[in-house]
């Protein structure tokens, strides 16, 4: 009987920690196609080539975007988590993607900006988040504004409830 109680509680802390993921700063996360960077704020491709660097930000971004596929950002998260793996997210305040977008529209690169140190999201999810994000948001940008072939960046809070109940973040 104190085995089956030990196992149980051993199978139990499993499923808990098993997805969650502490960044500490200065750090790599390796996940199973990409190596994330950690620092102080956030949490990104080490092969980002964008991050850091000075986005047009001379421009009232509301005149940047044209349209903006907001229900793509919504099928990204659909694609990444199960509704019972976003209701355990939920005890988490959310993330901030940073997008950074080419001229042409297409998210070129993401930083994610955890809101928990100690997150319940793993490197693995981030992964394919990113990926997810990548393959399906798109913008529409107005060509005059891209001409001079610069990038733009794009926060967006995401709640996980939001999510959940399939309501779209806010730009």
């Amino acid at each position: 009987m104190k085995r089956l109680v030990v196992f149980l509680l051993i199978v139990l802390n499993y499923h808990s920690t098993a997805h969650s993921q502490i960044f500490i700063p200065d750090s790599l996360i390796k996940s199973n196609k990409i190596t994330f960077k950690v620092d102080e704020q956030s949490v990104y491709n080490l092969n980002n080539k964008l991050h850091g660097k000075k986005q047009k930000t001379d421009i009232d971004p509301r005149l940047i975007f044209v349209n903006i596929v907001k229900g793509t950002i919504l099928t990204s998260f659909t694609q990444t988590f199960t509704d019972a793996r976003l209701k355990e997210l939920t005890k988490e305040r959310g993330i901030v993607l940073i997008l950074d977008i080419t001229p042409d529209g297409k998210v070129a690169e993401v930083e994610f900006r955890l809101l928990n140190k100690n997150t319940l999201l793993s490197a693995i999810e981030i992964e394919n988040l990113e990926i997810n994000l990548k393959k399906n948001v798109s913008f529409k940008l107005d060509s005059a504004l891209t001409k001079d072939g610069v990038f733009f960046g794009q926060s967006i809070f995401v709640t996980y409830q939001g999510i959940l109940e399939r309501n779209m973040p806010e730009f």
